[in-house]
């Protein structure tokens, strides 16, 4: 029987993975939606300016950075709802740190250090405890955030941030003297930090073994202890990343704002974990990827974005990010199901 065009076009379609796609469709078509209802409501095209993509990506790097690690977390089949506290007590770390004159490089190691060592002991507490990762983040959101109130005089933010400490956060690489081309002096420093950060997340987990062990011990610990892999080192590793990824997202907040506050973070664990499994990444483990993190925190940055700018009621803004998780994760169960 030979085939027509229709019929070859038609199981060259099928055979396509159209979950995978889903995200950037959608993205493609939050940013042609506002793209239309900015121009139609304030008479110009602000959602595709030059200023507003460079604001929208700079607002993004803080919580994508957050997803890089939290994609290899909820790889592993694990959560992580510390992330948010996290990132409060490694800002008021380097906020003090610059207060006491410590020094730009102090203020930058001791944080991630904090960062680091935190998601180690989370990690201790789930391989080691077997306490399961949601009652071990739990308590750390709930702990650290008092941490961070302890380490603020009553609540209030600390201030004295060094203009050194700030390029972290509020710099642009015009700001460096040697650099003088055009199209790269108006780039925040916090882009290239997110950029540099997405692209060794990205390389770890497509070309290297301990990527290929990540998504093994999240598809079947059991089966992963079997082949030789050590589940509880991967563990460990993964909570430390993502340690690590919130402690530098501290950083850039803290110079952004040019201040540590106890409160900041608060809630962005929603973000963080919505923008991870809007990209794709199962919550029950062993399928993702840092790419479609990413695409899943610029698609939640740019419908804040969108909203922001069309004047909508900012209370609204939760209760639609609420949604788009509960959606992800219904046709995430469908796909498997149609997949057993």
């Amino acid at each position: 029987m030979q085939m027509t065009p229709t019929t070859g076009l038609t199981r060259a379609l099928n055979r396509i993975d159209w979950r995978r796609y889903a995200t950037l469709f959608i993205f493609l078509g939050l940013c042609i939606s506002f793209y239309f209802l900015t121009l139609w409501k304030l008479g110009r095209p602000v959602f595709i300016s030059e200023v507003n993509i460079i604001n929208v990506i700079r607002q993004v790097s803080i919580v994508g950075i957050m997803a890089v690690g939290m994609t290899y977390v909820i790889m592993v089949a694990e959560i992580d709802l510390g992330v948010g506290s996290l990132l409060a007590v490694c800002s008021m770390t380097a906020a003090l740190l610059q207060r006491h004159d410590a020094g730009l490089l102090l203020s930058i190691v001791l944080p991630i250090s904090v960062g680091v060592v935190t998601g180690l002991l989370i990690g201790l507490l789930v391989t080691r405890g077997n306490v399961p990762s949601f009652v071990a983040t739990l308590g750390v959101l709930a702990s650290y955030r008092g941490i961070a109130l302890l380490l603020s005089n009553k609540g209030q933010p600390v201030l004295g941030i060094h203009p050194n400490f700030r390029f972290i956060g509020a710099g642009v690489l015009g700001d460096v003297p040697w650099l003088n081309l055009p199209f790269l002096r108006i780039l925040p420093v916090p882009i290239i930090i997110f950029a540099v950060v997405v692209i060794i997340g990205h390389t770890i987990f497509q070309r290297y073994p301990f990527g290929r062990h990540v998504a093994a011990v999240g598809g079947n610990a059991t089966a992963a202890r079997l082949a030789g892999i050590n589940v509880s080192f991967i563990k460990l590793a993964v909570f430390a990343i993502s340690g690590f990824c919130a402690a530098m997202s501290a950083l850039i907040l803290t110079s952004r704002l040019n201040m540590g506050s106890p409160t900041s973070g608060t809630g962005i664990e929603l973000d963080v974990i919505a923008a991870v499994v809007v990209g794709g990444t199962s919550l029950y483990g062993g399928r993702g990827s840092v790419v479609g993190s990413i695409l899943g925190a610029m698609l939640i940055g740019v419908l804040s974005n969108g909203l922001n700018l069309m004047a909508v009621n900012p209370h609204w803004q939760p209760v639609v990010k609420g949604l788009v998780i509960v959606t992800a994760v219904l046709l995430d169960q469908f796909g498997r199901r149609r997949e057993e």
